[in-house]
């Protein structure tokens, strides 16, 4: 859940404005237990974001957020979204997260959690040091980059109509247009006879 680089001024929450949605989801709380907006994991009445350990080495963060009704908190915890953390810790936007050393050896991310009026919530930032500053727009183009790290939905070049290889007969070479963060587990949609126009890449243990 967190950018490939990110040095101080860097927001390091990806899809923080929540304009990327890759999977097509109705809302951001379409499906529980699963990820819908990228990046974005809803589990019961929450939805967290993970922020990569790699993005946060030992220091001060800085966290901001807009929504009316909006409540956050956080954990540190090596855990991916396969088991929850327990422990969250309740901060205001403006509020600061400290990574010790210690985290750092461990590998521990930065957990960010949300309830509230979903929709309202917007503008999400983590920075590194005590001061954030006005919200950090990119582009859609490298906000999408960022959240193919951990998941991508590829098209390959076969036809439908006019196949040119069997999924059965052979290996399918595809380049991923991002690396991702992990070897990626590979779903296929929409197979006719055989043929994949498309498929989805995911990370394995963040499960984007």
């Amino acid at each position: 859940h967190a950018p490939t680089g990110g040095g101080v001024g860097s927001n390091l929450v990806v899809n923080g404005l929540f304009n990327v949605n890759q999977r097509g989801a109705a809302s951001r709380l379409e499906t529980d237990g699963a990820y819908n907006f990228d990046r974005w994991y809803k589990l019961g009445s929450y939805i967290y974001q993970v922020v990569e350990n790699l993005n946060v080495p030992s220091g001060t963060y800085t966290l901001t957020f807009s929504g009316a009704g909006v409540t956050a908190a956080y954990a540190i915890s090596a855990n991916t979204t396969s088991s929850i953390p327990s422990g969250f810790t309740n901060i205001s936007s403006g509020g600061q997260i400290t990574v010790s050393a210690a985290d750092q050896s461990a590998n521990r991310h930065v957990w960010l959690r949300f309830t509230g009026p979903y929709l309202s919530l917007t503008e999400v930032q983590l920075v590194r040091g005590s001061t954030a500053g006005e919200f950090q727009h990119r582009s859609y183009a490298e906000e999408l980059a960022l959240c193919q790290r951990y998941f991508q939905i590829v098209k390959n070049d076969m036809d439908g109509a006019t196949p040119r290889l069997l999924i059965e007969d052979g290996i399918y070479d595809c380049q991923l247009p991002v690396t991702m963060r992990a070897t990626p587990e590979i779903s296929i949609d929409n197979p006719i006879l055989g043929i994949s126009p498309y498929f989805t890449a995911t990370e394995g243990s963040f499960k984007s």
